[in-house]
């Protein structure tokens, strides 16, 4: 049996493919930016480029969910759909053009499914005791005892979030990106957990961190996956990025996406503060996310007792 889970961000529109009969057997997993959400925190809705472009993306999904043969569809939107006035308009115009039946998760599903991702994985889940998710929109910060989620928080500082709030030149000057490292340490205040320990870490923007540092001209997924990354490491990244504008960003870190290289500062300014308030050595980088966690949830791989969490 094929399956397949559409998540639907607020910078990113990200499909998985997959067989299930013998475990999760990834047949295809990409990932566009039709930027859902941008302009979202000042105006309070979707706007009417924005949803196009996610149109567009999902009419692609649509055509290769129906090449693979696809049976059954798990299409879900996170932080751009909790917080849009305008998110219920989208997902009847979603499900009327597509057939796809849209779930707009709450912060406690999306987490679920994300810590299931990892606790899932055989690289993972065993010696990380946070997981974080980094979204445009929101992060989710999810603490692990026993291998089990013992409680998660929800944080408004998703990294499109954070560079239209705080980062209006470009390239940032010094002043935006003190006041943008200042708000995050307040922020992160919090939420700082009772347990400490190894982080693991999910999401476009510390894949595409991870990515750069491979020293590739591409992405490779194989290397990125369960790469360990430091504070010094993200610092040292961090120095070489200042001052460059997003178009040199892009010339100098060939591997980075495109569409994400005007987002990719405040991400590692995010990443920096968060190794450092929870106290760990690194984060251990996870090509993964919620995307796997509702397919292992839904087709039944999880153990009842993980269930009984929510």
């Amino acid at each position: 049996m094929r399956v397949a889970s559409i998540d639907i961000g607020t910078n990113t529109i990200l499909l998985l493919i997959a067989d299930v009969r013998k475990g999760l057997s990834e047949i295809l997993d990409i990932s566009e930016s039709p930027r859902l959400g941008q302009d979202l925190a000042a105006r309070g809705q979707l706007g009417k480029e924005a949803i196009e472009r996610a149109i567009r993306v999902l009419k692609d999904y649509k055509k290769l969910i129906e090449k693979h043969g696809v049976e059954k569809t798990f299409c879900f939107g996170t932080a751009a759909l909790r917080e849009a006035r305008n998110a219920m308009d989208f997902v009847r115009l979603v499900e009327e053009s597509f057939d796809f039946e849209v779930e707009i998760l709450s912060e406690e599903y999306e987490a679920y499914y994300s810590f299931l991702s990892i606790v899932m994985d055989p690289l993972f889940g065993h010696n990380e005791k946070i997981i974080i998710d980094i979204g445009a929109g929101s992060v989710e910060i999810i603490q692990i005892n026993n291998q089990a989620m013992e409680n998660f928080t929800s944080l408004p500082l998703g990294v499109l979030k954070l560079k239209e709030l705080f980062l209006k030149n470009d390239p940032p000057n010094e002043k935006e990106l003190s006041l943008l490292s200042t708000h995050v340490e307040n922020v992160l205040k919090v939420a700082k957990p009772r347990i400490k320990g190894n982080i693991a870490g999910i999401g476009g923007t510390i894949t595409n961190v991870a990515s750069i540092l491979t020293g590739k001209n591409y992405f490779d997924k194989n290397s990125v996956h369960g790469m360990k990354i430091s504070k010094e490491v993200l610092q040292s990244l961090l120095n070489k990025m200042k001052g460059l504008s997003t178009e040199t960003i892009k010339e100098k870190f060939p591997s980075i996406e495109k569409k994400r290289a005007d987002i990719i500062m405040p991400g590692i300014v995010l990443l920096e503060k968060i190794v450092d308030s929870f106290g760990s050595n690194y984060i251990k980088v996870s090509i993964r996310g919620a995307r796997y966690g509702i397919i292992y949830d839904r087709i039944g791989f999880v153990p009842q007792a993980s269930r009984d969490l929510l």
